[in-house]
C-alpha cells in the first residue's frame, strides 16, 4: 500500500498533468481568456531523507520515497528539452 500511495500515486499524477493533450486544452482555454500560461511547468515531488539514510521497520516506506527520488530525477531530464522542470525535496 505504501508503495502504491508514494511512488505510484506520484508517477500517475505526473503523467496526468504532463499529459500534451490536457496541456493543449489548458492553452487553448488560456489564449481565449485575459490569464496566460506560464512558458514553464514544474511540478515538485516530496522524497524523504529515509530514503538515503533508511530506518529501521521503514523498508517499504525508503524503497517509496528513493523511488520517487529517482522518478524525480528522470522526469526533469526528460522534460528539460520540453522547458518543464521538476524537483524532489526531501
Amino acid at each position: 500500500r505504501v508503495v502504491d500511495v508514494n511512488l505510484k500515486g506520484t508517477f500517475l499524477t505526473c503523467r496526468y498533468f504532463l499529459d500534451q493533450e490536457r496541456i493543449q486544452r489548458l492553452s487553448s482555454s488560456s489564449s481565449s481568456s485575459s490569464q496566460q500560461l506560464p512558458t514553464t511547468l514544474s511540478i515538485v515531488n516530496i522524497g524523504s531523507i529515509v530514503s538515503e539514510q533508511g530506518n529501521l521497520g521503514q523498508v517499504n516506506y525508503a524503497a517509496s520515497k528513493g523511488g520517487v527520488v529517482g522518478l524525480t530525477r528522470a522526469l526533469a531530464k526528460e522534460m528539460a528539452s520540453r522547458r518543464s522542470s521538476s524537483s524532489s525535496s526531501s
